[in-house]
């Protein structure tokens, strides 16, 4: 496969020309998302343009806001299509392909718990509801336990090193990780 993208240039927003032919339609509250966003996020990626035609063929929207706020200049990358079919075939692409993909409702719901107080509107989906932990489904069926190793990891004996001590198993005694050698020599259980 050859890559096709290897720089990216800043072009002033006034020499960047829209596709005529991009099917591609934006609604208005795409667009208030992708304000949002943007004053969030900044700009982070590029325009693309044909070297063939010199029109944008990936960005319409992000070139739409840019323009409404006042940006003189965008990161744009050029690219050679051999023919008008495939620069075509690559602005219908371009936005096809990520129409047909879906969200992890349920990873983002956990991973956005994670972050505290979150502004969701910053991840651009519409009507997305942040659902509290308990009602989220479980990852596995809660009676579900793995079998046993056939040779056991433990033996009875062993001393397990628990957040900031050690316990004995048989006494159930604990001694801090200073004194873990003292368990050895002093347990009442005579290990």
């Amino acid at each position: 496969m050859e890559i096709k993208a290897t720089s990216i240039v800043m072009v002033p927003i006034n020499k960047i020309i829209p596709n005529d032919k991009n099917n591609n339609i934006h609604t208005e509250e795409q667009k208030r998302y992708a304000r949002k966003i943007f004053d969030y996020q900044g700009f982070r990626a590029p325009l693309l343009i044909s070297n063939r035609t010199g029109k944008l063929v990936a960005g319409h929207l992000r070139l739409e806001i840019a323009k409404e706020k006042g940006v003189k200049e965008l990161p744009c990358m050029f690219q050679d299509f051999d023919s008008e079919e495939q620069e075509y075939a690559h602005l219908t692409a371009d936005n096809a392909l990520a129409a047909q993909s879906s969200l992890d409702f349920g990873q983002i719901n956990s991973d956005i718990l994670e972050f505290g107080p979150f502004d969701i509107e910053l991840l651009g989906i519409k009507d997305f509801v942040i659902e509290p932990v308990e009602k989220l489904e479980p990852q596995c069926d809660e009676d579900d336990s793995p079998e046993p190793p056939i040779i056991p990891v433990t033996r009875r004996g062993d001393i397990w090193l628990l957040g900031t001590y050690y316990e004995c198993e048989k006494c159930k005694k604990q001694y801090s990780h200073e004194d873990g050698d003292k368990m050895n020599k002093e347990c009442p259980c005579d290990l």
